[in-house]
């Protein structure tokens, strides 16, 4: 395993650089394919190229932690971040969690205008 802190594709300002590839977000699940058209770019990389090969092209696995992933044609590039929605519809156990936080909260409000008066 090779630890990275920074990954890029060539140079992303002249065009594509991939020929196809597949991105999972781990985080709600989803897999996007990426195409020849599309160019990747991913900032805030923490994490490990797990494998690496040489085939038609370069290959490789990489598993860790991306703050910022825009992925499209040029110029019509998407954010493919997710949002702390998307984060908590997908995880469960954050979901419980923010909603016991959100019920308490209410229960204390309620009863401190119960006692105090409005």
């Amino acid at each position: 395993m090779i630890s990275v802190d920074s990954l890029a594709f060539g140079d992303l300002r002249y065009g594509p650089n991939i020929n196809q590839g597949l991105l999972i977000r781990l985080a709600t699940g989803d897999t996007i394919a990426l195409t020849s058209l599309d160019r990747l770019s991913m900032e805030g990389v923490r994490g490990h190229v797990s494998e690496i090969r040489f085939a038609d092209g370069l290959d490789l696995d990489f598993v860790g932690e991306v703050g910022r992933i825009e992925v499209g044609p040029l110029g019509f590039e998407a954010n493919l971040s997710p949002t702390l929605l998307e984060y908590l519809y997908h995880n469960s156990r954050a979901a419980l969690l923010l909603s016991g936080l959100v019920f308490s909260w209410g229960l204390l409000w309620g009863t401190r205008r119960l006692l105090m008066g409005p």
